[in-house]
């Protein structure tokens, strides 16, 4: 049985460090909020790699709506 990060440890933690199945690249997540309403995470790649440059993710936390940090949640491992 794969272990899924929640939002709620997401929440909790502020930070996890998980795996993405498909590549097997491992990664923290950051999560930052303003008053609960607005929601922000950012990647930091446990080895990175010159793509992370360009992305967004990895450059700086990047608004999304709960729903949709819920979603790429579910695909994720926990480390």
């Amino acid at each position: 049985m794969k272990r899924h990060p929640t939002f709620e440890q997401l929440y909790k933690h502020r930070k996890l460090a998980v795996i993405y199945p498909a590549t097997g690249r491992r990664f923290v997540i950051s999560l930052r909020d303003w008053h609960s309403a607005l929601w922000a995470v950012r990647v930091f790649p446990a080895v990175p790699c010159p793509s992370d440059k360009f992305n967004s993710f990895v450059q700086k936390h990047r608004l999304l709506p709960r729903p949709v940090i819920e979603e790429w949640l579910e695909s994720l491992r926990l480390v």
